[in-house]
């Protein structure tokens, strides 16, 4: 049951507006003000400790207010929220779904009007009276928990999910905890035989999961229950928030054209690749190949036919290449592909991994066989790749090195007619016959 007069008490203001924060707290000195740096550290607050109103300073980046606000409705539906920004930002304030805005910088009797909220006299009164019990217990080791649990979002779902387990345990003195949702678990402490206090974590009507509680030695009592509903309204936000959370890392991690992986994935995946690969000692062999002469069709048949053809070949790469190998947009007509054998050791004296030469074989066979319908009747055959080869740790000793050098080896291989492959190293430059010899492509004109 959740204390009105507590309530009635507090303010939290959101966001880097240090003259918003000064004029709440001298306007409403009597009452606790609470600053959050961010809307869901707001948002792990008014979990444990209800608010009479919520401020937030928004400013043109805060595209996510409307899932922002939602979030904070969804653990305190009783909070009044109120949007403070400049005059610019009016508009888009008025529209956000706020109980109300105000036009910073904030005036003292708008703020009064905005808040439903009496100035320093009055609110005298209201801070005088007791905080409840599990306002009280909401703080040190349990708001650092679940801090942490909010800085780890982009966390494996499993792991994430043990993290809550674990605060969970603390908070409620637990010998064990399990949440289930549909698609992982979590757990802390022992296995969990038998669930003696439950809890569904629902988010807009829909059942996520559930939350479990095993044995505690002083047994559960009845103001828990309130406590453990606040936790599983709060799992849910921050279940929901993990789940956008890796959907936009996605998105941020994925080429629109080509659906492949693109430069930032690889800029992230090979400086990490190559540590491992010292350790266990096993070959990492990076390819950068393009399309000839790419521009020749761009200008003979258009734009939208040229990002087909970067579609299809990209997608004809990923086909004939192995599952565990990355293959990415580089950028423009230039891709990357990045092969690693983690079964086979380096050895003294190997040379590149003969698995990325029959790949490549494999896919310029496909390319000289493949029908590019955008380039009509005669496109079988048309479309040739020069590409350069590079091995860590031989040719190089980082991930920007080895980028470098198997960029230096596509040069060669353009310079010395295309339509090739080149290993950096070789004794001629070449991988062998070229692997397409199909007339070129279109000159430009």
């Amino acid at each position: 049951m959740i204390d009105e007069p507590a309530r009635q008490s507090r303010l939290v203001v959101i966001g880097e507006c240090p003259e918003l924060l000064r004029t709440v707290e001298q306007r409403f000195a009597q009452a606790e003000v609470v600053h959050c740096n961010s809307f869901l550290a707001a948002i792990a607050e008014l979990a444990h400790r209800p608010a009479r109103a919520v401020l937030a300073s928004v400013d043109a980046a805060s595209w996510r207010l409307p899932e922002a606000l939602a979030g904070l409705r969804q653990v305190d539906g009783q909070t009044r929220i109120v949007l403070c920004c400049e005059p610019a930002l009016e508009p888009f304030a008025r529209q956000a779904g706020a109980n109300d805005y105000v036009i910073l910088p904030a005036d003292g009797e708008e703020l009064d009007q905005a808040l439903h909220m009496p100035a320093t006299d009055t609110a005298a009164t209201l801070r005088a009276l007791p905080l409840p019990k599990v306002a009280r217990a909401a703080a040190g080791e349990e708001l650092e928990g679940l801090a942490e649990v909010l800085g780890k979002l982009d966390e494996p779902a499993g792991r994430l999910l043990d993290r809550l387990c674990g605060l969970l345990r603390n908070v409620f003195g637990a010998e064990a905890v399990c949440i289930k949702t549909t698609e992982s678990a979590g757990q802390a402490g022992p296995h969990l035989s038998e669930a003696v206090f439950t809890q569904p974590i629902e988010h807009e009507g829909k059942v996520l999961g559930r939350i479990m509680l095993g044995k505690t030695p002083g047994g559960y009592q009845a103001e828990q229950a309130e406590r453990l509903a606040r936790y599983g309204r709060l799992i849910a936000a921050v279940l929901v928030a993990a789940k956008h959370n890796r959907q936009w890392r996605l998105q941020a991690l994925t080429d629109d054209l080509t659906s492949l992986p693109n430069r930032r994935y690889l800029m992230q995946f090979l400086p990490d690749l190559l540590p491992r690969a010292a350790r266990n000692r096993f070959r990492v062999t990076v390819l950068i190949f393009d399309l000839d002469d790419f521009k020749g069709y761009n200008d003979q048949f258009g734009h939208i036919v040229g990002d087909e053809l970067i579609r299809e070949t990209g997608q004809l790469f990923r086909r004939h290449c192995r599952k565990h190998d990355v293959v990415t947009r580089y950028g423009g007509d230039e891709f990357c592909v990045v092969f690693w054998d983690a079964d086979q050791p380096r050895v003294a004296g190997s040379k590149h991994p003969s698995s990325a030469l029959e790949v490549l074989k494999r896919f310029c066979k496909a390319l000289q066989r493949h029908e590019f319908p955008a380039l009509g009747p005669s496109g079988r055959g048309r479309l040739t790749v020069s590409g350069g080869l590079a091995s860590f740790p031989w040719d190089a000793s980082d991930a920007d090195e080895l980028l470098r050098a198997a960029d230096a080896a596509l040069r060669q291989a353009k310079g010395a007619g295309k339509n090739r492959i080149y290993l950096v190293g070789s004794e001629n430059g070449s991988s062998g016959e070229r692997p397409n010899a199909s007339p070129p492509p279109p000159e430009t004109s």
